[in-house]
């Protein structure tokens, strides 16, 4: 579960609570282990300074949704995302200004498109990847455009190949 006040959009620390009462609902098998499990999200979330309300409608709103009809809210869903033309756009998180634009942005797609959706991708500027190479170091027997041969231990036919 990600700190409350460190500087990511209030979405992905949404979807981490959400990913663990997810979680919960989806393995326990008996109402007082769910709760005891649901008790242990609370206490991660007091740790990590989450509001107690915002867990709390987290927790309301799946269970709400688990004991509703899945069957008409999926056909509704279904019928209605059919018809929705899908827009992305990304660009870097910055806290307050970013929902702002994204707000703003949406507005002026919807005046001049009403069928379309904007989605806005937020992207974290602290990224791994700049300061850390992602990828190892590959041997030249492990890189592309190699040629290979492998032998069968139990009838010793060969085989030869070239890695792509």
């Amino acid at each position: 579960m990600l700190k409350w006040d460190s500087l990511i959009p209030t979405s992905y620390k949404k979807s981490s609570v959400t990913a663990l009462v997810n979680r919960a609902i989806r393995i326990c098998s008996k109402f007082d282990l769910l709760h005891d499990e649901f008790q242990q999200i609370r206490i991660m979330a007091n740790f990590n300074v989450y509001s107690f309300n915002f867990v709390e409608e987290i927790i309301n709103k799946k269970l709400n949704k688990l004991y509703k009809s899945k069957e008409i809210e999926n056909q509704i869903q279904q019928k209605s995302d059919e018809y929705k033309n899908y827009k992305y756009i990304q660009f870097s998180y910055i806290d307050v200004p970013s929902y702002a634009y994204a707000k703003r942005l949406k507005s002026i797609i919807k005046q001049n498109d009403p069928t379309a959706h904007l989605r806005v991708i937020y992207q974290t500027t602290n990224q791994t990847q700049r300061y850390f190479s992602t990828k190892d170091n590959l041997n030249t027997s492990q890189k592309s455009g190699v040629i290979y041969q492998t032998s069968c231990f139990k009838c010793n036919n060969t085989y030869i190949g070239e890695t792509i």
